[in-house]
């Protein structure tokens, strides 16, 4: 049997839905399990006791690497450490691009390679390009300007739906992909200025050294800053550009987010209501460019153009049903917010 770690959240649940799709029955691995039925296992990284992994042959366990890196750390020793208990067959990680090794949130990323390599378990590591999802929040025009200090760089962004194939076929054929690491940086490269001018905007990067003077006032959580500036940094010193990797080759159809249709000018994330950012997008009721819908409400889970500006589901799928609420961090200084987490 196949879990799904994380499955409440943005790439974990395009994961599970992947699975499905495949005919499988994917455990869901989540702190709210009463969303998947029958599949919903309570999974909690922040306690021992809720780590069952019993029956569990196949674990994708989908990185929680959103927090300090002690805590990264210790969640994915937690998990790795219950999957050698229970006896689980194979474990496929979600890490960071190669590339990303200037990255502030990188450390706990290859900490959690290493510890799996010498487990004993079998296993495969998906290194993940950033998110497309993730440019187009921290690119976005702010009265028609785009200030992010991206420079003249470019990033070999990599859309989460792309990549949620890939952990959907390496899990439904581990074996296959035993003792892999595979680069899943995006297939071509989006920057600042093409998507300014994409949208009509004028593209004019402030300075890293005025963008970290904002994020300081924009009560973010004390780790989050740093993430941020060496995002900045690292794509506008051409350190995450490049697209050779092996995304092309796992996917039927490449998902390079720059290869996506452009309908109408500008970019927004059609996010999952309960794991969203700003730029969600109520989707029609086919969804964009006929992509799958979160089954709670109508927001798209595909990242998208539209014209519009960024909204948010807020907490509530359009059934009106409440969904868990959590910390909204501002949206100051061009800095994505996380909803509903």
């Amino acid at each position: 049997m196949i879990m799904v770690t994380g499955a409440s959240g943005q790439l974990g649940s395009l994961v599970h839905h992947r699975l499905m799709e495949r005919g499988l029955s994917p455990l869901a691995g989540t702190r709210a399990p009463e969303r998947f039925g029958d599949l919903g296992r309570r999974v909690d990284f922040d306690d021992p006791s809720m780590l069952d992994l019993a029956g569990v042959s196949t674990l994708v366990l989908v990185s929680a690497g959103y927090d300090e890196d002690d805590v990264v750390i210790a969640h994915h020793d937690r998990v790795i450490t219950a999957a050698q208990s229970h006896g689980v067959g194979h474990v496929v990680c979600t890490s960071l691009t190669g590339a990303g090794d200037h990255l502030g949130f990188a450390l706990a990323h290859r900490w959690t390679e290493r510890r799996l390599q010498r487990s004993g378990l079998a296993w495969t590591v998906l290194r993940n390009g950033l998110y497309a999802e993730l440019f187009g929040a921290l690119a976005a025009p702010v009265d028609a300007v785009v200030s992010a200090p991206f420079g003249d760089g470019a990033l070999a962004a990599a859309a989460r739906e792309g990549l949620a194939d890939v952990a959907a076929a390496v899990a439904a054929d581990p074996s296959a992909h035993r003792g892999r690491t595979y680069e899943l940086a995006g297939t071509t490269t989006v920057d600042a200025a093409g998507l300014a001018a994409g949208l009509g905007a004028t593209c004019s990067p402030t300075s890293l050294a005025r963008r970290r003077t904002e994020l300081a006032s924009a009560g973010l959580l004390p780790f989050q800053p740093a993430m941020l500036m060496s995002v900045y940094s690292s794509v506008a010193a051409g350190l995450l550009a490049g697209t050779g990797g092996d995304l092309a080759d796992l996917l039927d159809v490449p998902l390079a987010w720059a290869d996506r249709p452009r309908r109408r000018s500008g970019l927004s994330e059609g996010g999952q209501c309960d794991e969203g950012e700003v730029g969600a997008q109520p989707s029609s009721s086919r969804g964009p460019a006929g992509g799958a819908r979160c089954p709670r409400c109508s927001w798209s889970r595909r990242a998208r153009p539209t014209g519009r500006r960024p909204r948010r589901c807020g907490g509530e799928g359009r059934s009106g049903r409440p969904q868990p609420a959590g910390r909204v961090l501002p949206a100051a200084a061009g800095v994505p917010r996380k909803v509903c987490r």
